[in-house]
């Protein structure tokens, strides 16, 4: 009987290790799901923008103003940290001139940011290495 113990207890020991690598393995991989946000204004116009993202499974943010110069590339931060997106998830954002042209980037997806409802679009992204890029141009 006391062998019989042994045994299972072996078992049980062993489900918990391989149940443990498998928890690490994830984890790792969910760590390399984040992408930190960079937005591209190719547009000869300043703009200020809104996004909303995802930096886990549903853990949705929104944040705002960004102040983006005409042809300035930055990555977003806010509070001085970067913020990141997963990859599993659709970016949004809402962009608007702050000159005299009116250019405006909106779209279907409605949040609210400070007690106003604004339309978002999806974002066309691109994957580079650790970075999310999004490109706004004035025809977009």
């Amino acid at each position: 009987m006391n062998k019989y113990l042994r045994r299972a207890n072996r078992t049980i020991a062993a489900t918990f290790g391989f149940a443990a690598i498998l928890a690490s393995f994830s984890t790792a991989a969910q760590a390399q799901l984040q992408r930190r946000i960079i937005i591209q204004n190719d547009c000869n116009s300043a703009i200020r923008l809104l996004i909303r993202h995802a930096d886990g499974y549903r853990n949705w943010h929104m944040h705002g103003w960004f102040n983006i110069d005409p042809y300035e590339t930055t990555g977003l931060t806010s509070r001085g940290q970067r913020l990141t997106q997963s990859d599993n998830h659709t970016l949004y954002f809402y962009a608007e001139s702050t000159d005299s042209r009116g250019y405006l980037w909106d779209g279907d997806q409605y949040h609210e940011w400070n007690g106003v409802n604004y339309g978002l679009r999806r974002a066309n992204v691109t994957a580079q290495g650790t970075e999310l890029r999004t490109r706004i141009t004035c025809s977009n």
